[in-house]
């Protein structure tokens, strides 16, 4: 499909579309994003106005240009997770391999309505039938 908006295209296409305020690769955001932040931190203390000051102008000691997926927090908090629904498949055996009739919810070990059974097992079919009354 061509767009209507070429050059506007173009622009979105270049990443013209996000602000970046920091060196961290991973914080670009919209543009009015940004613009709501500044505010917020131009009607806020002036601590933070001078923080903010001194991490554009590369005066703070941040953290390096890490993507917060990296911190041991976050890897501890992911591992807790993994162990955790090992653990499940394990005592419930696996929802992939499993020929059974109902769904049930690996968290909390309830079994859902049968009408959502219905739905879940047929909703590619279901999904394509709307699709052909919309077009």
């Amino acid at each position: 499909m061509l767009p209507l908006l070429p050059d506007l295209t173009k622009q979105f296409m270049d990443g013209k579309f996000t602000v970046t305020k920091n060196s961290n690769p991973f914080s670009a955001m919209a543009i009015d994003q940004a613009h709501e932040q500044n505010n917020k931190i131009v009607k806020g203390d002036g601590a933070s106005f001078i923080q903010n000051y001194e991490e554009r102008h590369g005066m703070s000691k941040s953290k390096k240009n890490r993507h917060y997926e990296t911190s041991s927090s976050f890897q501890s908090k992911f591992q807790k997770d993994v162990n955790a629904l090992i653990s499940s498949i394990e005592e419930l055996g696996s929802p992939f391999e499993d020929e059974g009739e109902d769904l049930v919810c690996l968290g909390s070990k309830l079994i859902a309505d049968r009408s959502a059974c219905d739905i879940v097992k047929n909703i590619k079919n279901i999904g394509s039938e709307q699709y052909q009354e919309f077009v």
